[in-house]
């Protein structure tokens, strides 16, 4: 996540780096020549993420390798006044005002995982069970126990429009950290784009994915799990190019890949989706359309009907984030 981190500094983004902060990048982390995200904001001149920066507990303490720190290097056109004399403070922030930080911090993570909660009843990540719960770990695949709220919940969600002989065998909780930290960009970078007006409830959803390319989704190293040619979306776009996912657990069932004996194991893919704001899909839509009034910001995905949408439609990889794997199978006698 560090390189993510420098990279969102270098363009500029500050509107993204609580997000990654808020998702354990490492504030005072250094690459090559031993500098870190403060320096490199300081020494572009961009002066809000030097703000958001300072703000989160990045240390002005610090020496590059040339012995330099981030007040030296900083573009003193662009950073100028208080916020230069912060980088020229002494030292680091008193404990104090690192506490202060870091309960506002949590307070933020807090709310932003209000929806998410709300749907399942509990915090997607705050359960991981990787090491840190950084989601690094060979293992991608963990077991949801059957007697948890979570197992209850997304079990739940998938068997509300299975038949009723369709048994769960097993619920494994995705826990990816490359692809899970560009979701999170993404889904921030979308919420940022359409300010007051993003509704949650419908702009973040959890939907079902069926395809013959889960082990290619769920082990993806790149960050980008979804792409059409790996999540089997390439073919039937009815409603628009790009990745499909469905509200209906029913529906996905068609696409996935089936075992060789009728009664075997499938697997589902229960995902979290930034679907932004939607439009209405049709054959042939290679991108989304451009927003009415606008020039150049367009949809964010596309749906089979506006006003009661049950398939959606993005072309971003990093919108979306597998949650969870279901493995069940058809029990009916043969």
């Amino acid at each position: 996540m560090m390189q993510l981190l420098f990279d969102v500094v270098l363009a500029g983004h500050a509107e993204l780096l609580t997000v990654l902060i808020e998702h354990g990048a490492e504030l005072d982390g250094t690459t090559t020549p031993g500098r870190t995200a403060l320096h490199c904001a300081a020494a572009r001149g961009h002066a809000e993420s030097v703000t958001v920066l300072l703000a989160c507990g990045a240390s002005v303490a610090v020496k590059d390798g040339d012995g330099r720190t981030a007040y030296d290097l900083a573009d003193k056109t662009e950073i100028t006044g208080t916020l230069l004399a912060q980088l020229n403070a002494a030292g680091t922030r008193a404990p104090q005002a690192a506490l202060a930080q870091a309960t506002r911090v949590e307070k933020v993570k807090r709310r932003r995982l209000n929806v998410l909660e709300e749907r399942l009843g509990h915090n997607c990540r705050g359960l991981w069970e990787s090491e840190g719960r950084a989601g690094r770990d060979a293992n991608k695949l963990f077991r949801v126990d059957p007697a948890s709220a979570e197992y209850r919940k997304i079990v739940g969600e998938f068997r509300n429009t299975m038949p009723a002989h369709t048994v769960v065998e097993e619920l494994l909780r995705v826990e990816n950290g490359a692809v899970h930290e560009l979701f999170q960009v993404n889904s921030h970078a979308i919420r940022q784009e359409v300010g007051a007006g993003f509704d949650p409830g419908r702009m973040e959803r959890l939907l079902f994915h069926g395809t013959d390319a889960v082990e290619m989704i769920v082990n993806a190293t790149d960050g980008h799990a979804f792409l059409p040619l790996k999540s089997g979306s390439a073919n039937g776009s009815v409603w628009g190019e790009g990745i499909y996912f469905a509200r209906d657990a029913a529906y996905s069932d068609r696409y996935v890949k089936h075992a060789m004996h009728i009664n075997g194991p499938r697997r589902m893919l229960l995902v979290e989706v930034a679907l932004g704001r939607s439009t209405q899909g049709a054959r042939g839509m290679r991108v989304c359309p451009v927003l009415p009034g606008t020039q150049y910001t367009r949809y964010n995905s596309m749906v089979n009907d506006v006003a009661n949408p049950s398939i959606f439609v993005v072309q971003h990889s990093s919108q979306c984030y597998p949650a969870y794997q279901i493995t069940y199978r058809d029990n009916r006698p043969r």
